[in-house]
């Protein structure tokens, strides 16, 4: 239900970006259609280690890691053929098109949640909220901090606040029972360099966009 939902509110407002007429519009809508993904992303990784299990269960989620890989490089061919022939707007009605149709596919082909006699999952919504903040603010302090200059007072402090939530969210997970981010997580081998690799290669396409801008 959750995969479904958020197809559906993922399309909706992809639609609404579609007929944005000002930047602010755009922003706010883009903004807003981010929850839609922040609802797919995690359920279908949690559709596919249900379904799956051992070798399939590996091979899934790495086709469906591999994916977003192979779908941004293949976006930047295809959205700037797309772009160049018809349109910007067209390339958030053909994202519509294929959410909407995996949306409707879903909620016919996927059975519904089974949820009798189990107990309801507790939720880490303090470290949610720890974590976002100081990734947010983080986030803010690297992209910014180049143009406001690195010793401006507003981006000192706001790059000392980001890393304390970010200290205190790793404290608060090391000390409760039901962690967003288990610390147990960082002793599997090579999950530090795949972390670092995912950090590095999601840091890296808002700059992608910006060179081929400038250029």
């Amino acid at each position: 239900m959750i995969l479904c939902l958020g197809l559906f509110w993922l399309s909706v407002w992809t639609l609404a970006i579609g007929f944005g007429q000002s930047f602010i519009q755009l922003a706010v809508f883009r903004g807003i259609q981010g929850i839609g993904a922040a609802l797919t992303v995690p359920s279908a990784i949690g559709i596919i280690s249900s379904y799956f299990t051992g070798v399939d269960r590996t091979r899934g989620l790495s086709i469906y890691a591999a994916s977003g890989t192979l779908g941004f490089c293949v976006g930047l061919i295809f959205g700037g053929f797309l772009t160049s022939s018809l349109g910007w707007r067209y390339i958030f009605y053909l994202i519509v098109t294929i959410t909407g149709s995996i949306g409707v596919l879903g909620a016919i082909v996927l059975p519904k949640d089974d949820l009798a006699g189990k107990e309801k999952p507790k939720m880490d919504y303090f470290g949610a909220l720890l974590s976002t903040a100081g990734l947010i603010l983080l986030q803010f302090v690297l992209s910014s901090g180049g143009d406001y200059g690195w010793g401006t007072p507003f981006i000192i402090v706001l790059l000392i606040l980001a890393v304390a939530l970010l200290v205190a969210f790793t404290f608060l997970e090391w000390y409760i029972s039901y962690p967003i981010m288990p610390l147990d997580l960082w002793k599997i081998p090579n999950f530090a360099g795949l972390w670092i690799a995912g950090f590095s290669k999601f840091s890296q396409r808002p700059m992608t966009s910006v060179t081929a801008n400038n250029d």
